[in-house]
C-alpha cells in the first residue's frame, strides 16, 4: 500500500474520526473500570486537560514470509496537564473494521 492508497483507506473508512471517538469512549471506560491502572494525575480529573493527537499511522504486515495478516495501526499520543501520559493504539483490518486496541499509559 503506497501513501495515496493509505490516505484513501483512511478517508474511505473515516479512520481518524473513528479513532478519536473510540479513544474518548475507552479513556472514560478505563478510568472508571480500572482506576488503579489509569495514569496518575494531580487533584481532580478533568477531561478538558486531556490532549490527544495522532502520532503515526502504520501499515503492519505479519506472519513472515506469508504476510497474510495485515493491519493499519493508528497511534494516538496522550498528555494530561501538559505531561506525556501514554499512547492509545488502534488496529484496523483492510475492511476498515476495528481489530484491537491497546492503552499504553504511564
Amino acid at each position: 500500500m503506497i501513501n495515496q492508497e493509505l490516505k484513501d483507506f483512511l478517508e474511505k473508512y473515516k479512520i481518524e474520526e473513528k479513532s478519536f471517538e473510540l479513544f474518548k469512549e475507552n479513556l472514560e471506560k478505563s478510568r472508571i473500570e480500572y482506576p488503579e491502572d489509569f495514569f496518575q494525575f494531580s487533584g481532580e480529573y478533568d477531561q478538558k486537560k486531556v490532549e490527544a493527537w495522532i502520532h503515526s499511522i502504520s501499515y503492519k504486515a505479519y506472519n513472515w514470509p506469508e504476510l497474510d495478516y495485515i493491519l493499519i495501526e493508528v497511534e494516538i499520543c496522550i498528555e494530561y496537564e501538559e505531561v506525556y501520559s501514554g499512547k492509545y493504539k488502534l488496529y484496523y483490518n483492510l475492511n476498515g473494521e476495528l481489530d484491537d486496541t491497546i492503552f499504553d499509559l504511564c
